[in-house]
């Protein structure tokens, strides 16, 4: 079951990460996305300890990796990623993109939260 959290918790990292770095394009710090995706993960630890706390706060952590091991992903394929971009102006498809990857990021969230699994 921690795998499964583990995946949720890389997808919603890729999602926090794409959101940031197509944000972040506008002014051309790129290296924003990587860092605010790491920050966001020890949020999430933060949160596990000191809110939540003992053996309930564990899903959270593996939460956290994913965000994590995104982080790090992002931070190695930075380079990748700005060869690729053509200009600093956000085009049709980064603003539909700015759009959807917030209501994609907060549907899976209430997925899992009325799914009565009790994570």
């Amino acid at each position: 079951m921690a795998y499964l959290i583990m995946l949720v918790g890389l997808f919603l990292g890729i999602i926090f990460f794409a959101f940031v770095f197509i944000a972040s394009k506008r002014n051309g710090k790129y290296y924003l996305a990587p860092v605010i995706t790491f920050l966001f993960s020890g949020m999430i630890v933060a949160y596990s300890i000191f809110m939540v706390g003992g053996f309930e706060g564990m899903g959270y952590l593996f939460l956290a990796v994913g965000f994590f091991i995104v982080s790090i992903l992002g931070t190695l394929f930075l380079p990748l990623l700005i060869r690729r971009i053509e200009s600093q102006y956000l085009n049709k498809r980064d603003k539909i993109s700015l759009f959807l990857l917030p209501i994609i990021f907060f549907t899976t969230i209430g997925i899992s939260i009325f799914s009565q699994d009790g994570y």
